[in-house]
Parts: structure tokens; C-alpha cells; sequence
């Protein structure tokens, strides 16, 4: 529960830190060509912050980049289990997965439910202009950009 907190305290605030600190080093391996330094730094934080690794979008976003796609669904599911506040972020996490798995389809169904509950979510739009650009359906696409902007016009 600690790391859950991290931030409401100023104690939980330098635990927060330094895993944001450790996700951007990661991160930082990763744009540099060494995903398994990448992927050793984020398993080393998601054993010591378990909770943190499971509601930080960073974190997530990271864990997918690296490929670790079942792992991440199932990160996705126990998140869901027990954060159902951060709903949007597993919801759009597992519509990356799809995109990434080459199933434009099922990410597409996946941000229609983002777009749907979370509409001012950008990648229920972005993403699902990269997904129906990919099925060639380009007058969609054009229409989901339109879509995204009147929402985000920033």
C-alpha cells in the first residue's frame, strides 16, 4: 500500500521519484538499442514497486515497447482486478498490444470502448487512425482525424 500512496506524503514522494527516475533510465536504454538492460531495469522496479509499476502509464507503455506482450496482458488483467480507477490506461494499454500483435481489428473494437467511456483519451483516436489507414480504410481514417481533433483540438 505504500507504493500505492507513493506521492500523497512527502516519504512516498521520493519513492514515486526514484521510479520514475528508473522507468525514464529504462526507457532511455531502450531508445539506445539495449532493450534487455531496458527490461532488467523494469523488472527490477516492478519487483520492489509493484503497485507503482502496475498504474504508471510510463511503465506500461515501456513493458509493451519491449515486447513482453502476454506479460503485459496479464500485468493488464490484475491491474483491472485491482485498480479499476485506472480502467482507460489498461483499456488503451491492451489496444496497443492488439496494434503492436498486428490485429488492427481488435484494437480498433478496444478503442471504440476507450473513445466511447474516455473521449478526451488521444489514442482512441491516433490509434485507431493508424489501425484503419493499415485496412486501407482511408476515408474512416479521415473521418477518426476529423473526430480527434473536434475532442482535442490541441
Amino acid at each position: 500500500m505504500r507504493d500505492l500512496r507513493a506521492g500523497e506524503g512527502e516519504g512516498n514522494r521520493a519513492y514515486s521519484k526514484f521510479f520514475s527516475e528508473q522507468i525514464d533510465l529504462a526507457k532511455l536504454e531502450f531508445d539506445a538499442g539495449r532493450p534487455e538492460k531496458a527490461l532488467e531495469i523494469w523488472r527490477r522496479m516492478h519487483t520492489r514497486f509493484p503497485d507503482l509499476s502496475l498504474t504508471s502509464a510510463k511503465a506500461l507503455s515501456l513493458f509493451i515497447d519491449l515486447g513482453s506482450h502476454d506479460e503485459a496482458e496479464a500485468l493488464i488483467r490484475e491491474g483491472l482486478r485491482r485498480y479499476p480507477r485506472y480502467e482507460s490506461l489498461y483499456i488503451t494499454a491492451a489496444g496497443r498490444i492488439s496494434y503492436r500483435r498486428g490485429n488492427p481489428e481488435e484494437a480498433l473494437r478496444r478503442y471504440a470502448i476507450v473513445r466511447r467511456k474516455y473521449p478526451f483519451v488521444a489514442d482512441g483516436y491516433g490509434v485507431a487512425v493508424a489501425c484503419l489507414t493499415d485496412l486501407g480504410r482511408h476515408d474512416e481514417a479521415e473521418a477518426m482525424i476529423r473526430r480527434g481533433v473536434s475532442k482535442l483540438p490541441n
